[in-house]
């Protein structure tokens, strides 16, 4: 892949705790990174553990939609907050459109626990820009198995689209477009 010679900008949004950034920094040439978590447990750990990477990383304490506002949280679930009527707490969300719009994107990340559709919404501009490898959560709701590659397939960019699961039970299906 074209990606793995050149330095890249990545972007994490759902970055728990920074375990898959810290994988990227490992096996990819990054050049920039922009971390979103928006959970208030998870955040300080993401914080400590970009601060140790290379390259020079960006933690945001926020989550990406399709507007920029304040969404109802599940928050303190670790790795399973999610945004949704049903929270706890209030937070803010982004458009990454908005959020990174001079930002050079080459790999985006996006595992927001059902909220993926309207992450991608909100950064449509930037995919459309610099058509980044695109790395997206496909199990959190039934029927992201046909809205996701939808989606993705109505942005006319031709992307390849590969389901992937990375366990045995269903959970990290994942969506690559490249």
């Amino acid at each position: 892949c074209a990606l793995a010679t050149q330095p890249i900008g990545f972007v994490d949004v759902g970055a728990y705790d920074g375990d898959t950034l810290e994988s990227a920094a490992r096996h990819l040439p990054l050049r920039e990174a922009w971390a979103f978590e928006p959970d208030a447990d998870n955040f300080p750990r993401l914080a400590e553990r970009a601060r140790h990477l290379t390259p020079q990383t960006t933690c945001l304490p926020c989550g990406a939609s399709s507007i920029n506002g304040t969404l109802a949280f599940a928050g303190g679930h670790g790795e399973a907050s999610a945004l949704g009527a049903g929270g706890n707490t209030r937070i803010q969300v982004v458009r990454l459109d908005d959020c990174l719009p001079n930002a050079r994107v080459d790999y985006l990340k996006l595992d927001v626990e059902g909220h993926e559709l309207d992450a991608l919404s909100g950064a449509e501009a930037l995919i459309r820009r610099h058509r980044p490898l695109l790395a997206i959560a496909g199990y959190h709701r039934w029927d992201d198995l046909w809205r996701i590659p939808e989606w993705i397939a109505g942005l006319g960019l031709d992307y390849r689209l590969r389901l992937r699961i990375h366990a045995h039970n269903g959970f990290d299906a994942v969506f690559y477009a490249y």
